[in-house]
């Protein structure tokens, strides 16, 4: 009875934590600007990452976070409700992850054996997102530090830059 409780329990904890990532934080949110239950990407030209050619008018549709179905835009079945973005001119891709990224720029200098480099952990992770890289691994840093608490740097930022404005 004792096991059969035990297993009961450990089942239940490991369920409730996969599901844990579906309400995001309020710091999360600001960055959303679609979380509808159903979200219809329809008219796009769809690139799947595994190295095919890009197919043009191709719809996707999102249920609740997670693709559900994925093809031409003739064949889509669209549900009534469903929140509709048409991606016309548009090209849709999978998010990059990126292994062996940095946080640092070089420069030239004048003095021989000089390495001159800067940390740039403000610049560098909106730049990586604006070229479609969604998770990146820094390897090889000249401020560890400040690869490691880039999340609190930003979002200091972003708070010091709202309370200005």
């Amino acid at each position: 009875m004792k096991k059969t409780s035990l297993a009961f329990i450990l089942i239940c904890f490991f369920t409730a934590t996969s599901y844990s990532q579906i309400t995001f934080s309020d710091e999360t949110k600001k960055y959303i600007e679609y979380n509808d239950s159903i979200t219809v990407l329809k008219n796009a030209l769809l690139i799947d990452g595994k190295g095919n050619a890009a197919k043009p008018h191709q719809t996707v549709i999102i249920s609740n976070g997670k693709i559900k179905w994925i093809g031409d835009d003739a064949n889509a079945a669209v549900i009534n409700g469903a929140k509709l973005i048409d991606l016309n001119g548009k090209t849709l891709m999978p998010g990059l992850v990126m292994m062996h990224e940095h946080m640092y720029i070089s420069a030239h200098s004048i003095e021989p054996r000089y390495a001159n480099l800067r940390q740039l952990p403000f610049t560098f992770p909106r730049l990586y997102l604006a070229a479609g890289a969604t998770t990146i691994r820094t390897c090889g840093s000249i401020e560890p530090y400040s690869d490691i608490r880039i999340k609190k740097i930003l979002t200091s930022v972003y708070y010091l830059a709202q309370t200005w404005n």
